[in-house]
């Protein structure tokens, strides 16, 4: 009789290794911390795979913990997964961390710049994963106190921000049906670009533009969304981050639609297509 193949695989060292410190994971919590971000995660993974969602709320729920597995670009997609199961398990974690992150904002009113910056940074990228996760309020109110700091200094560099602040809010108050709000922050966003000008600077405008489209498109005032898409594709240049272009030709392509405009809207979704992949 021949010898019946052997199916069992053992886990790699690495694996082995993240199994061993999850297993031991009361008296290795302050050594997981200091982890490089990427190892941190996996550790956070197996708690998540493990169904001990619990100790991974602990965890998540503090500010520089998330911030830091934030980090971890190439996990993103596994992050969401840990973040909603822990949300359906009742762990309020979108309203704390946006909680923990208003409120440090609040601490920091006094510090310098460059601490502040430091803070715009992180927000921007927690509000992201936020607004990416559809938890619009908790995004929303991220934006708003990355705002507020860009109030405190009436400098250039804090304007830019400002500018930034402004569309990444507009977009999660269209992501939450709250237009009336988003009209204010387009407004807002106006005044800074003004700013700028009168001092020979000059912020991209697509993706505010793209955001406005969005808007009126959600209001039903498709002539106004296709004029602003128009707007927005003349603003896209060489130097635009690729999401940017990608979400203002998805833009222009529903504005097309709706305009009888199918042959534009074709190539339009298509290249968007082409640019994501």
């Amino acid at each position: 009789m021949a010898a019946v193949e052997l199916e069992w695989i053992p886990e790699t060292l690495y694996n082995t290794a993240i199994s061993a410190v999850v297993d031991n994971y009361i008296r290795s919590r302050r050594d997981i911390r200091s982890l490089p971000e990427n190892i941190q995660f996996d550790v956070y993974y197996k708690l998540y795979q493990q169904g001990r969602l619990c100790q991974l709320g602990s965890e998540f729920c503090e500010l520089e913990v998330f911030a830091k597995v934030l980090r971890a670009l190439d996990k993103r997609h596994l992050l969401h997964h840990c973040f909603q199961a822990l949300m359906d398990h009742g762990v309020k974690v979108a309203s704390v961390l946006a909680y923990s992150f208003s409120r440090r904002c609040s601490y920091i009113a006094e510090s310098d710049a460059a601490v502040k910056e430091k803070a715009i940074q992180v927000g921007f990228v927690l509000g992201g994963f936020l607004s990416d996760a559809g938890w619009y309020s908790d995004a929303e109110k991220v934006f708003l106190s990355c705002l507020q700091l860009c109030t405190l200094h009436d400098e250039m560099l804090h304007w830019f921000r400002a500018v930034e602040c402004c569309v990444r809010l507009l977009h999660v108050r269209n992501g939450n049906c709250k237009y009336h709000l988003g009209e204010e922050t387009f407004k807002l966003a106006q005044t800074y670009m003004d700013k700028l000008a009168k001092h020979g600077q000059q912020a991209n405008k697509a993706a505010l533009y793209g955001e406005l489209c969005a808007l009126l498109f959600a209001k039903s005032h498709y002539d106004e969304a296709y004029k602003w898409c128009i707007e927005a594709m003349k603003e896209i240049t060489a130097g635009l981050p690729v999401k940017v272009v990608v979400d203002v030709l998805r833009q222009a392509s529903k504005a097309c639609v709706v305009k009888r405009e199918f042959k534009k809207a074709e190539q339009l979704i298509k290249h968007a297509v082409y640019l994501a992949r």
